[in-house]
């Protein structure tokens, strides 16, 4: 059975202060039934009368799914979805992103430095705080790696560590008054290929397999990481197959890559990396349980 429900509701604000009355009226019709429902309140002295009558429709024959149907006279604003649904294809958490043979088109934040700054191929132009900050963060990247593509054997690993630290924000403002510098982040300097050197190993073509891997200087862009308390940035090495047929290359935090190193080298590197973003190691551990 089919049941027509036709509600109309009316609220009026007039001079009495404190007077409230509510009258209702009941029809019954052969086609369903209808209801007519009336309010009056008194709050300020201005009048407003509002009327919204829609009609209802319901499908009382199914009770486990009911099919219920909603039309309006008025035009009413419902929203409407414009996310499109995630690609199911994703990278699942805790496996490295895998490089195509034409390098580092997936990476997240180019280090060339434009002023406003680009997220996931998308440019950032939101506001004036939003420019200075990726501005001064591309600026600073763009450096670090000038610097390191310049030196066989980066200062990093002549100190022994991975990492390049930003100065402490005293000490660099008491140098300078520019407030760039505290947006300067951490950075995870990955180049595995002049590491194990020491050890006699080669970096094979995960493509051809056949030829080695030599160096191509460092990617372009950086992968953003996010941490517990702030976030940081990879900078790797860039690998190119020796041999001229094949010709692919690979960045260093490629997981074909990271695989071909040894155990206690693997290890090293901090954090989980899919095609939209990153996470470090210590964040992505503390998600594990919720998975």
């Amino acid at each position: 059975m089919i049941a027509l429900i036709s509600v109309s509701c009316q609220n009026k604000n007039k001079v009495d202060r404190g007077k409230k009355t509510g009258t209702s009226s009941k029809n019954n019709n052969t086609g369903g039934r209808q209801t007519t429902l009336s309010f009056t309140s008194d709050k300020t002295k201005n009048t407003i009368n509002n009327e919204h009558p829609f009609t209802l429709t319901a499908d009382k024959a199914s009770l486990s799914a009911p099919s219920v149907l909603l039309t309006t006279s008025a035009p009413v604003d419902v929203g409407t979805n414009t996310e499109q649904e995630e690609d199911s294809s994703e990278t699942p958490l805790g496996e490295m992103l895998s490089s195509d043979t034409e390098g580092d088109g997936t990476e997240d934040f180019e280090l060339e430095f434009t002023g406003t700054g680009s997220r996931n191929g998308n440019e950032t132009n939101s506001n004036n705080s939003t420019q200075t900050e990726l501005g001064a963060i591309q600026k600073y990247l763009k450096e670090v790696q000038k610097r390191v593509a310049a030196q066989r054997y980066p200062d990093e690993y002549k100190q022994r560590t991975f990492w390049i630290y930003p100065k402490d924000p005293y000490f660099a403002l008491h140098e300078d008054l520019n407030p760039n510098v505290s947006y300067i982040p951490r950075i995870f300097l990955w180049n595995p290929k002049i590491l194990i050197k020491d050890y006699n190993k080669k970096l094979n073509c995960p493509t051809c397999k056949k030829y080695s891997l030599k160096s191509k200087g460092y990617g372009n862009r950086c992968r953003r990481v996010v941490d517990i308390t702030d976030l940081f940035y990879i900078l790797s090495a860039r690998y190119e197959c020796e041999g001229e047929q094949c010709g692919a290359s690979f960045m260093a935090n490629d997981e074909k890559i990271i695989r071909q190193l040894p155990k206690f080298l693997q290890c090293q590197y901090p954090a989980y990396l899919t095609q939209r973003g990153g996470l470090s190691k210590v964040v992505g551990d503390m998600l594990r349980p919720l998975m």
